[in-house]
């Protein structure tokens, strides 16, 4: 007997792995964090690199950043603007995607990934922007 409830503990500990590591909502991960999404969107990014949807990679090398807050407000900066743009963010439904808007006008991308260190998107073009967390 004590070997059959060692052997079903074992068995349903390894069905808990098996669904903890499958629970990731985003197509590149992670598989499981404690933060939530809100959590891990908030501060400050700098885009890394630039993905073509025919696969071509450029490298971002200036300093622009886009910045999420908590309470849904987005704000862009760089070198080429004298001034910072503004605007609100917020998720989908499904929090699958991030929703943009700037002026009236809203832009939504795919999210890829959604680390504390690191955020892909995919935009309607199919273009990917890598970004990492300052």
């Amino acid at each position: 007997m004590k070997n059959l409830k060692m052997l079903v503990a074992v068995v349903m500990m390894g069905t808990a792995a098996l669904t903890i590591t499958s629970c990731g909502k985003y197509e590149e991960g992670p598989g499981f964090t404690l933060l939530t999404k809100k959590a891990r969107l908030t501060g400050v990014w700098d885009a890394k690199s630039y993905e073509d949807e025919d696969g071509t990679t450029y490298a971002d090398n200036d300093d622009s950043t886009v910045e999420f807050t908590k309470d849904g407000n987005a704000t862009f900066t760089s070198p080429d603007f004298p001034v910072a743009i503004t605007g609100k963010w917020e998720f989908s439904g499904d929090k699958e995607d991030i929703i943009v808007t700037v002026d009236g006008d809203a832009t939504t991308s795919s999210i890829l990934r959604l680390t504390n260190k690191e955020l892909w998107t995919k935009d309607s073009d199919g273009d990917i922007v890598k970004y990492e967390k300052k």
